[in-house]
């Protein structure tokens, strides 16, 4: 693995040696050109590997639909008849307004390749990771500059990609902290990922040129507030900038200006200060059941990414951590070397917030790309003396030959990767039986079709929390649900628990049988607790069953 600390040297070569040399340094270039590629192509084959139609995505559809139809944003519930009422801000609306006509074009599979689009995307704006070093031209100062890893001025920053083995294999790491969040079809997620990866690189080329990213930020923050409530993020990472550039003695004004003018901008939108509220309310409502809201289990191994990733951050940080301690404890000396506050700030931040909610993991894992890996070559220079020493005593050609073998089993993963996706049909959105329970909700289609006034207005559908969103999809205006995926936004807390009661069958499960308005149809799991009980219910009858579902009528 070569030795992150060398820089252009300006040293003559023999002569005998250069074309030797040259050529060495051709392949070396080959060969990791080559292994970005190939982490490239296997990264994004590798997520479409489950491409299962994600919950979220119906109600987008749904949504999508009303506000092209009716060239109006909807401002109160449509689809759920045990809604809590009143005004509904959906901070995602703009989402399904994107979704529907893709949806009309091309159909679902369409969704596969937006998801493989935004992750590409992330992918290109991260990678190679990045370092900025002192702007020399291979002299002593310009070499001592790199080696002081100092907050740089647009005089001196400038940016550098990182084309080597080592950060292959960085970027490996991150992308498998970033597969989480992008391993199923397309929800609403993915584009704060792509936004928070977009202002990172941003404003830390602006931080670096003495430019601020003001264009890119305004454009994009309206955009943000509206397709989904992680601007919340973004905003913070703003005032987070904004609070290092203060603790580093520099100019922080203008990034609490841009932070400004961001949440300013983020009035545009159908709700004006509507949007924030229901954008906190999101992010502070219970989330008892969501496993993506609560902390991550750090001994489960499927996720290995994140745990991976924020191991390095841990060991690389030391250094950073102690120049911050040393420079608060005293005035700094004229040209020593000086902390920087702002990624230790950013990266801790998102740290905190991804062990708090593992829906954040990405978030952090794209915070490490942008500040760990400087950390870590600096880790790896100190390292080189040890390094070196334990380099002379493994044979050369057992070197070679572990890199060879190491190059050629990742060649084998991405044939198989590649073997799978295709023969698989990985490119196609799957909607399968033990998701959303398709075949049952087409039975109740064509039921509620062909007897459109059996009932007095829409039927009212009892269904899991899970499959809401696919029903009302599918049968609204037909049908209302009792619950769907649209949790935060529609329901209370006791209208969810209650849900989960019926289908559990516990407590006064009945109850939600004999609400105001009573339900006339159950859509039931064919294995939950409640669906036997159901069919001993006088009153109700089995009108359709599958192994995977149910439908009961009255």
């Amino acid at each position: 693995m070569p030795d992150l600390s060398e820089s252009p040297s300006t040293t003559p070569k023999p002569a005998g040696d250069g074309d030797l040399l040259g050529s060495r340094a051709l392949r070396r270039r080959l060969c990791v050109a080559l292994l970005y590629v190939v982490l490239l192509v296997t990264g994004v084959l590798w997520g479409t590997v489950r491409n299962h139609a994600d919950p979220d995505l119906w109600h987008r559809l749904a949504t999508g639909k009303l506000v092209w139809e009716e060239g109006a944003v909807p401002m109160y519930d449509r689809f759920s008849y045990r809604g809590k009422g009143g005004l509904v801000e959906d901070h995602e609306w703009l989402t399904g307004v994107i979704f529907y006509p893709l949806y009309l074009a091309a159909g679902l599979d369409i969704f596969v390749w937006v998801k493989l689009a935004i992750f590409t995307g992330i992918l290109l704006l991260m990678l190679p990771p990045r370092r900025y070093v002192g702007r020399g031209t291979g002299s002593a100062a310009g070499r001592e500059t790199v080696e002081q890893d100092v907050p740089v001025s647009s005089s001196q920053g400038v940016e550098r990609r990182d084309v080597t083995f080592a950060s292959g294999l960085f970027a490996l790491v991150l992308a498998f902290a970033l597969l989480p969040d992008l391993v199923s079809t397309i929800r609403c997620h993915a584009f704060s990922m792509l936004f928070w990866a977009a202002w990172l690189v941003w404003l830390e080329r602006g931080r670096r040129s003495g430019r601020l990213p003001w264009v890119g930020v305004l454009v994009t923050s309206p955009l943000w507030i509206n397709v989904h409530g992680g601007y919340a993020a973004g905003f913070g990472l703003l005032c987070v900038y904004a609070a290092g550039e203060w603790l580093n003695g520099r100019a922080w004004v203008p990034y609490a200006a841009l932070a400004s003018a961001s949440a300013l901008l983020t009035l545009v939108n159908p709700y004006f200060t509507g949007m924030w509220t229901s954008t906190v309310h999101a992010l502070f409502v219970p989330h008892p059941d969501f496993i993506s809201w609560h902390p991550p289990v750090m001994t489960d191994l499927s996720d290995p990414g994140f745990k991976m990733m924020l191991a390095l951050v841990v060991l690389s940080a030391g250094p950073q951590l102690l120049r911050l301690r040393w420079r608060r404890g005293g005035p700094r000396a004229e040209g020593g070397a000086r902390g920087d506050w702002v990624p230790v700030l950013v990266t801790s931040v998102a740290a905190v917030m991804a062990l708090r909610q593992s829906r954040n993991g990405g978030l952090f894992a794209l915070c490490a790309a942008i500040y760990a890996w400087p950390w870590m070559c600096e880790v790896w220079r100190a390292t080189a003396r040890m390094r070196r020493s334990a380099r002379t005593r493994i044979p050369l050609r057992l070197w070679w030959m572990t890199r060879t073998t190491a190059a050629g089993s990742l060649a084998v993963v991405v044939g198989l990767v590649i073997l799978g996706a295709v023969h698989e049909g990985q490119f196609r959105l799957s909607v399968r039986d033990v998701q959303y329970a398709p075949r049952a909700v087409a039975f109740l289609e064509q039921q509620l079709a062909q007897a459109p006034g059996e009932t007095a207005g829409p039927a009212r559908l009892v269904v899991p929390f899970n499959w809401g969103s696919y029903a009302l999809w599918r049968l609204y205006p037909r049908a209302l649900v009792s619950m769907d995926g649209r949790y935060e936004l529609v329901y209370t807390i006791d209208t969810y628990l209650e849900n989960e009661r019926f289908f559990r069958a516990k407590g006064d499960w009945r109850k939600l049988l004999g609400g105001d308005p009573a339900p006339t149809h159950v859509l039931a799991g064919a294995k939950d607790p409640v669906t036997p009980l159901l069919k001993a219910e006088p009153g109700w009858r089995v009108a359709y069953e599958d192994e995977w579902a149910v439908v009961f009528t009255r």
